[in-house]
């Protein structure tokens, strides 16, 4: 799968939502609103009501396994909050 320049979620930025992008960035805002997208064959809804643009609660981070062919990564579930990271990983030189 190739996601081609992927836009990762910060806090305050908005985003301008259609049919080809939505799903991306779906559990990051179901998640922070606590509401569920649905569509019909003009419009994007978010609870029930019309959306177009969103604006983002929080940070995210976008995670990349060390086995590029064989991780199970955001690009299976997504991105992550950054309320949800408890470590970092350093290096040693």
């Amino acid at each position: 799968m190739n996601f081609g320049p992927l836009y990762v979620p910060r806090k305050g930025d908005k985003i301008k939502l259609g049919r080809d992008n939505y799903g991306i960035y779906q559990l990051v805002i179901e998640h922070e609103t606590g509401k569920m997208f649905s569509e019909d064959n003009e419009y994007l809804y978010l609870g029930g009501d019309i959306i177009s643009e969103y604006a983002f609660k929080g940070n995210y981070y976008f995670v990349a396994g060390d086995n590029v062919s064989n991780s199970i990564d955001s690009r299976q579930f997504g991105f992550i909050p950054e309320a949800h990271i408890i470590g970092v990983v350093g290096w040693i030189l």
